[in-house]
């Protein structure tokens, strides 16, 4: 291999004339050759045997292997570069064959030096097609479970080494292991090694509340901070977590670059670059490196090594190679890597991300992606594992989340108006109770039990840490803040507080308590509505702001529409309407026929309910007269009744009642009752659907499911 494959015949006979010179014999009692093994005397010559294989030092015996691979890897890396000069055999060949003569003879320090200059050679032979650095990032993937004795040298080794891992992680780390843990404190304080994420835990962030991201951001990076004294300048993950949102919430935080790849499942924009300006959805950028890493422990990834870094040097700034793996690396070619790179950086420079990232240029080119080019895949995983809910639990925690969100700004408004810091609230116990029982509440992140999920569905939240805990934030946000508003007012009415802790001004109808008088209309009262069912208000509450509404016994008489314009009833021959537009409800479907403004708008929205087929099917349609075969997903409905609710003054509301049906065998898939509400004065039509005598799709949830066309 140092001369060449094209002289393997030379090099064969030079190693046997070698072997025939270095091994002295005597004498045998057969009158053969016996070979000698064991110390010469000095002055034996330069060539004397100190011994046997064994007794060789195993570490530059490992040198000489490390060598030939780095020699292997040179040639197929220039012929990868296109370009096939000849390497320096002769200088090759002269100090690798000193190199093994000061082995034999003893000379450690020797044997070092002439390893050196080969290892050089090779070195200014790569150098002849990409005269600058290549860098090699190694990415350990770190869990607490394999943080062992085998960790000890990664930490201990001055070679840079970039540690993937989650706070969550980290802080179990800590309180299990606190000798590795410190370990690895000082290998960060040292700039020996760095810490990739930043996270708490890997959420499916992709498909969560904004807030409930921050959060976890925020909770890792303190974490980080606690434990190393330092906090992650880069951004990575295991779990599917990209989307067009990262560039501006990484740079918010403080993060400098981002890995752009994921060792998980799920489709994203996979165009590998060392090192790029992604650009996010506010077209706030960030530096990242996109190229897939290879696989530490596998032996087909380092005859593909050459091959993926002539790739990254002919079309990157900067070329550089990420190799992932675990603490404990069994490939002998991984150890060659690392033994080579420790003489020369023939094949690259190891180096942490944070100064891969300092030392590249800035690529001029910007990497804008949009949402739909990110799939995430854990419905595919939650429908293969036959979770519970693997749709409606992201609703549940949306829920909860906004419950949260909603108490604690009624607690910051009250303290605000008391004068109070607003660093003087500390809800962060309650924050991660309610964001680690979110939807990975069956997964791998949360640690609930089933019962308490059954205890939440049942309504009993008394023995649910995270419900109780909202409910009790919910209640004293709710208290502090009317004590607040109310504070000093001697009017003893009774009535009714709303508060509205969004940004922007709503319109919304709310169930009246049946204890207290309705309001009369006016002002932020929009309406007022009542029958058998229940009461309801339609009430204007401004951003962040509130309304009080006293008892003043007048709600009945609000209720006569005493306005020219509330004469206009809101129902007409199927069609819904206020001042803003009109709703054509078909006697057909019991579906929206059509939407519209007033004038000569055209149409906003149709709206069917339907029942998808796993495949494609053949349909027979008849028109005028006239057979003829469509293709066709989905089902059809037939309407069996439109029944009006209410025709106003100030609510609208109707409803439709039919079936939907299998348009080939004529049978019936469910039964529906569709609510269509619209009130005066609102540019939002409700719809209420309830589906009942359901037969159950069997197929996958994304092609065979009861749906809203």
């Amino acid at each position: 291999m140092i001369s060449g494959i094209h002289k393997r015949d030379e090099l064969l006979t030079g190693v046997l004339a070698a072997a025939r010179d270095w091994i002295p014999s005597s004498p045998a009692a057969d009158g053969g050759t016996t070979p000698m093994v064991g110390e010469i005397p000095n002055g034996a010559g330069p060539t004397a045997v100190i011994g046997s294989p064994e007794q060789l030092d195993p570490e530059l015996v490992a040198d000489f292997l490390a060598l030939g691979m780095t020699h292997l890897l040179v040639e197929l890396l220039s012929r990868q570069m296109h370009y096939f000069g000849e390497i320096d055999e002769m200088r090759l060949r002269r100090e690798a064959i000193e190199a093994a003569d000061a082995l034999i003879a003893g000379r450690l320090d020797d044997v070092r030096q002439r390893l050196a200059s080969c290892f050089e050679a090779l070195h200014e032979a790569r150098e002849r097609f990409y005269p600058t650095d290549a860098y090699l990032l190694d990415m350990c993937l770190l869990i607490p479970s394999m943080a062992d004795e085998k960790l000890t040298p990664l930490l201990t080794d001055s070679k840079p080494i970039s540690f993937l891992m989650t706070a969550r992680d980290a802080d179990e780390l800590a309180r299990e292991k606190p000798e590795i843990a410190k370990l690895l404190r000082e290998a960060v304080q040292r700039d020996a090694a760095e810490v990739l994420g930043g996270e708490w835990t890997e959420m499916p962030s992709p498909l969560l509340p904004l807030e409930s991201v921050l959060h976890d951001i925020r909770r890792g990076r303190a974490t980080y901070k606690r434990l190393f004294r330092k906090e992650p300048t880069t951004w990575a993950r295991r779990r599917f977590g990209l989307h067009t949102l990262l560039p501006q919430m990484l740079t918010k935080f403080g993060y400098s670059a981002a890995c752009h790849f994921l060792l998980d499942d799920g489709i994203y924009p996979d165009a590998e670059n060392s090192k790029l300006r992604w650009e996010g959805c506010d077209n706030t950028t960030i530096d990242a490196i996109s190229r897939l890493p290879v696989a530490a422990d596998s032996a087909t990834s380092y005859l593909r090594l050459p091959q993926r870094l002539a790739e990254s040097m002919n079309q990157d700034q900067g070329a550089g190679l990420i190799i992932a793996r675990w603490p404990d690396v069994r490939s002998p070619f991984f150890a060659d890597l690392l033994r080579g790179v420790k003489y020369s950086p023939v094949i690259g420079r190891f180096v942490t991300f944070r100064e891969f990232f300092e030392r590249t240029d800035t690529p001029m080119r910007h990497s804008r992606y949009e949402a739909g080019e990110y799939l995430a895949p854990f419905l595919t995983r939650s429908v293969a594992a036959r979770e519970a809910d693997p749709i409606s639990r992201y609703a549940a925690h949306f829920d909860r989340r906004q419950r949260f969100d909603s108490a604690l700004w009624m607690r910051s408004m009250a303290s605000a108006l008391r004068g109070r810091r607003l660093h003087e609230i500390d809800c962060s116990n309650t924050e991660s109770l309610v964001d680690e029982a979110g939807p990975d509440i069956v997964g791998h992140v949360s640690n609930v039990p089933a019962s308490e999920v059954t205890n939440v569905a049942n309504g009993n939240v008394g023995n649910v840490p995270h419900e109780k805990a909202l409910v009790d934030l919910v209640a004293a946000g709710q208290r502090e803040l009317a004590q607040t508003i109310l504070h000093g007012t001697t009017d003893k009415t009774p009535g009714v507080l709303l508060v509205n802790p969004l940004s922007f001004t709503r319109r919304v109808p709310i169930n009246w308590p049946s204890s207290i008088a309705l309001p009369a209309h006016g002002g932020p009262v929009k309406g007022v509505f009542e029958n058998e069912a229940g009461r309801q208000v339609h009430v204007e509450i401004p951003g962040c702001g509130f309304i009080w509404l006293p008892a003043t016994g007048g709600g009945r008489a609000a209720k006569v529409a005493s306005d020219e314009n509330l004469k206009t009833p809101l129902v007409n021959d199927n069609v819904l309407r206020n001042e803003f537009f009109e709703v054509h409800i078909s006697p057909d479907t019991g579906g929206i026929q059509r939407l519209k403004e007033y004038g000569r708008k055209p149409n906003r929205l149709s709206q069917q309910l339907a029942f998808r087929f796993p495949r494609e099917r053949s349909i027979t349609v008849t028109d005028d007269d006239r057979e003829f075969e469509e293709k066709s997903f989905y089902s059809d409905t037939r309407c069996h009744g439109v029944e009006v609710l209410s025709r106003g003054p100030w609510l609208g509301e109707v409803r439709t009642t039919g079936e939907i049906f299998d348009q080939k065998t004529d049978a019936v898939l469910a039964t529906f009752q569709q609510t269509f509400r619209l009130w005066r004065g609102r540019r939002i039509l409700d719809i209420d659907i309830e589906l009942d005598s359901v037969k159950m799709p069997d197929g996958e949830p994304w092609t065979n499911y009861f749906g809203v066309r």
